[in-house]
């Protein structure tokens, strides 16, 4: 078969350069062949790493999202009991019954404790 090229080929550029252009060309095409090779390996290197960290993080990200969750969870409780606390505040404040020093100081901590907007009643 080689020297069916070498005869084919001799033919085109002359008998005797024939025989080295056929074996560079060869070995041009045996680079190129474990160039592309590489390549595709390489490839498969990445799309694997790339399947596993992917992996990873969506891992971590569901387990953050569940972290996040349970804060807001805690947070509105704690929103909740706050305001609840709040609300019972302003709706336990003593009237007259107590002195005036009494009310006067209940007030105080009522202003303290209230948010901006809570009611404050009328007497304070």
């Amino acid at each position: 078969m080689i020297a069916t090229l070498i005869a084919w080929f001799g033919g085109i550029v002359g008998p005797k350069p024939a025989r080295p252009l056929l074996i560079g060309l060869a070995m041009v095409l045996v680079v190129a062949m474990l160039g592309v090779g590489k390549c595709r390996y390489d490839a498969a290197i990445i799309q694997r790493h790339d399947t596993a960290r992917n992996a990873e993080i969506s891992a971590q990200g569901r387990a953050g999202e569940a972290r996040a969750a349970e804060e807001r969870r805690i947070d509105d409780a704690r929103i909740r009991n706050e305001t609840q606390e709040v609300t019972n505040a302003t709706q336990s404040i003593p009237d007259r019954t107590v002195s005036d020093r009494q009310h006067a100081r209940a007030c105080i901590i009522l202003r303290r404790q209230a948010r901006p907007g809570d009611p404050i009643p009328a007497g304070c």
